[in-house]
Formats: C-alpha cells, structure tokens, sequence
C-alpha cells in the first residue's frame, strides 16, 4: 500500500466511532449494513438523543 497513513487513521477512526455507537447504545431502526450519511434517517427517533449520537459518531 502506498498511503499506509491513510489507511491506519481510517482502522482507527472506524474502531473509535464503533466504540462511540457501542457506549451509547446507538439504534438503527431499518435493516441496514453500516453508518454511512444516505442511512442517517433511519437512526430517527421521537424522544431520544439517538440521531445527535449518530452523527458524533460518524464525525
């Protein structure tokens, strides 16, 4: 691999944010395969902090 860097930060980006979701028991609320943008409505809740999660996690 030419960018080793680059793919080291984004191993330990991706296990930070999993840890985040974990912590916070973080929900999806329609079958989906992984956190990316075009899936952030179905963290929606009424309620709940769940979205605001989400999004820090993803950051």
């Amino acid at each position: 691999m030419r960018r080793m860097a680059s793919f080291g930060a984004a191993l330990i980006g991706g296990a930070i944010g999993g840890l985040y979701f974990g912590i916070v028991s973080v929900k999806s609320f329609a079958l989906s395969e992984s956190a990316i943008l075009l899936e952030i409505p179905s963290f929606m809740e009424d309620g709940t902090l769940n979205l605001l999660h989400t999004c820090i996690g993803l950051l």
